[in-house]
């Protein structure tokens, strides 16, 4: 990663999650990593932050005791989908980056976390 002003301000978990998405960028043959392959690393385990979002609303959402609202699986499912519908090159990249959009979000999201 670059060291942009973005990324100076950037927690652990936040770093892991780029790098995480930067790895699926180019896992599927992506020079560069978008928002979805993001959204997709924040889904990706068990204890991941987006799994654990979604099973606070669950827990919160005053629903019937025992009733899922948010299935996680099916979000994980939906975002792997869209990442397989992106066109890949070969060979592989040795390497993704941030693409523009990516960077643009994570700067709006700086400026909205100030």
């Amino acid at each position: 990663m670059s060291s942009s002003g973005a990324e100076r301000t950037l927690t652990d978990a936040t770093a892991k999650a780029l790098e995480s998405s930067m790895t699926l960028a180019r896992d599927n043959g992506h020079a560069t990593a978008d928002p979805v392959h993001l959204a997709l690393a924040l889904f990706t385990g068990d204890d991941s932050i987006g799994t654990r979002v979604c099973l606070r609303a669950d827990t919160t959402s005053g629903g019937t005791t025992g009733q899922q609202l948010v299935d996680v699986h099916v979000i994980r499912r939906k975002l792997q989908a869209l990442v397989l519908k992106r066109p890949s090159q070969s060979p592989t990249p040795i390497e993704a980056t941030m693409s523009p959009t990516l960077h643009q979000l994570l700067n709006r999201a700086q400026k909205l976390a100030k």
